[in-house]
């Protein structure tokens, strides 16, 4: 065989350039071109999930049972409102680049719910929307009990969405009167610190209601748990704002440690 027809069939000189190998060339280079755009799509939608990491979720969940008049709702709602306008609590929270926080109601053992879904506060236009949202939630009055385990059993299921990327995870309870139906307490207890999750209270102390006397002694005792777990008191609702923000402040600044942590309270009642 002639060797130019040689070269011409098994792909000499004559044949490179577009030939198999080149082909199989170009091949390559898209699949490896394909690859690095789904590489870049894929850390495109990963990015928002890595820029929320956060230091702490924290979850607030407060209660809006017949005990709680719309008067003394309206007291607690403002505090909310106020604690996270307060300067000093922005700070803390941007000092950290910002925080996941969500808001529940609950009271008897049908009710609890999430009235403002998890969300990042990481500007001071984002804290004071929450801000804004706290003071508009309206109260929804459903039943007569305190179902404090009921709420503990609840708050086991929504640590699994926004807020696990951040590494603390805090429930912020408020309640003036002690468990009354509902399943147990401990058990709930129990199960929610077992999903990491530091439970803290504010006991709001109410002087004309007896059984309530006791509230913060109750929650040291049996509500709160966890790495840094501390109960404060409210000397009542006209004494709420000031006792939920310095409760935030805590909350937002490194855990102090656990065994004493529920030390102190704000006071006798008045």
């Amino acid at each position: 065989m002639p060797s130019e027809q040689l070269r011409k069939k098994c792909g000499g000189p004559g044949q490179r350039r577009g030939g198999p190998l080149r082909r199989l060339s170009l091949t390559a280079t898209r699949a490896r071109r394909a690859v690095a755009g789904v590489a870049l799509g894929l850390g495109a939608a990963l990015a928002p999930a890595v820029a929320l990491a956060c230091d702490l979720a924290l979850a607030l969940a407060h209660d809006v049972s017949h005990s709680v008049s719309r008067e003394e709702y309206a007291l607690q709602t403002r505090g909310h409102a106020a604690a996270f306008r307060d300067p000093e609590v922005q700070a803390l929270i941007l000092e950290q680049g910002g925080i996941m926080v969500s808001l529940s109601h609950w009271s008897a053992a049908h009710y609890q719910e999430m009235k403002l879904p998890w969300r990042f506060l990481d500007s001071p236009a984002a804290i004071d929307a929450f801000a804004d949202d706290l003071a508009a939630t309206l109260q929804t009055v459903e039943g007569f009990g305190t179902a404090l385990g009921d709420l503990l059993a609840f708050m086991t299921t929504v640590w699994d969405g926004p807020a696990a990327a951040c590494g603390r995870r805090v429930l912020d309870i408020s309640g003036d009167g002690e468990a009354n139906e509902g399943q147990p307490v401990a058990d709930a207890r129990i199960a929610l610190l077992s999903r990491d999750v530091t439970i803290n209270g504010l006991a709001i102390r109410r002087r004309e209601i007896p059984l309530n006397r006791g509230i913060y002694e109750y929650f040291r005792a049996q509500v709160i748990g966890g790495p840094g777990a501390f109960a404060m008191q409210a000397r009542g609702f006209d004494d709420y704002a000031r006792a939920f923000k310095k409760k935030l402040l805590r909350e937002l600044s490194p855990p102090i440690v656990a065994d004493r942590a529920a030390e102190t309270p704000l006071g006798p009642s008045r």
